[in-house]
């Protein structure tokens, strides 16, 4: 997926054009942002992932959409079930983009719906059920942590962590929003609401991967700009300096846990 070209997005947004323009300062203490930050990832839903299918016989498929160095994100179309499994070191978070179904998670039932999600802890089994198309995100980085097991007889860890998707309205006098909708220690879910735009900012140490549910505007990433539409996914690497602007709602999935790291740039 190309960046967007800065002179379309910044005729497109007019008066945010100004607010756009990427300063060259850093943040005093923090070392130098941007330096070995790897390359945003940005990839559309339906349009990228229409030729998955799921083969005759199968109950389900999965389609890598990429990596950063602290975490994985997946699309899984699930056809009748993605059977009983856990990942032993792995946290998962997985969001409901299409149809309908159920988690099953530790014996625990959780509804899934275009816009509910859940967290699944490590050592935590759970099997999807339904027609559905979930994007799963995984933290750390996935490198073939999956154990299928029987019957859902496997270990059940942790408690999963089920959230709808709800954005906070934006304060007055404010320009954007975020509220958290679930947390464990690998790995946070927030809802944005953007409504002008985010200050230039970078995370220290935490990877950010976002997915745009409505409204239009653009992501910024180290000076390159991507159109933000429903179902463009936008994965941010630690380091990368950024930021969302336009008006538009988001989940974005900070990998391992927030806790705090956002470092704002003047």
């Amino acid at each position: 997926m190309k960046a967007l070209d800065r002179r379309r997005f910044l005729k497109g947004f007019g008066g945010l054009a100004a607010l756009l323009a990427l300063p060259g300062g850093r943040a005093q203490g923090y070392g130098a942002p941007g330096k070995g930050a790897g390359e945003a990832i940005a990839r559309s839903y339906p349009e990228d992932f229409a030729g998955l299918v799921v083969p005759q016989g199968k109950p389900f498929a999965a389609r890598p959409v990429g990596q950063t160095p602290r975490g994985t994100s997946v699309l899984i179309r699930i056809r009748e079930a993605q059977p009983y499994h856990y990942h032993r070191t792995h946290t998962e978070v997985a969001f409901c983009l299409d149809g309908e179904g159920y988690a099953e998670v530790a014996g625990e039932r959780i509804p899934l719906a275009p816009g509910r999600g859940v967290l699944i802890p490590p050592a935590t089994t759970h099997g999807f059920f339904g027609r559905m198309d979930l994007l799963s995100r995984f933290s750390p980085k996935l490198a073939g942590d999956i154990v299928f097991v029987k019957g859902g007889a496997g270990p059940a860890e942790g408690r999963p962590l089920a959230f709808r998707y709800q954005a906070a309205p934006v304060p007055s006098g404010k320009r954007f929003s975020a509220k958290p909708l679930a947390n464990q220690a690998l790995a946070t879910a927030v809802a944005l609401h953007i409504d002008d735009e985010q200050p230039l900012h970078y995370h220290r140490s935490k990877d950010e991967a976002v997915y745009v549910l409505e409204g239009y505007g653009g992501v910024e990433v180290e000076g390159r700009l991507f159109l933000a539409k429903p179902g463009r996914m936008v994965l941010i690497p630690a380091t990368a300096r950024h930021r969302l602007a336009g008006r538009f709602k988001a989940l974005s999935v900070f990998t391992p846990a927030l806790a705090g790291d956002v470092v704002f740039l003047p």
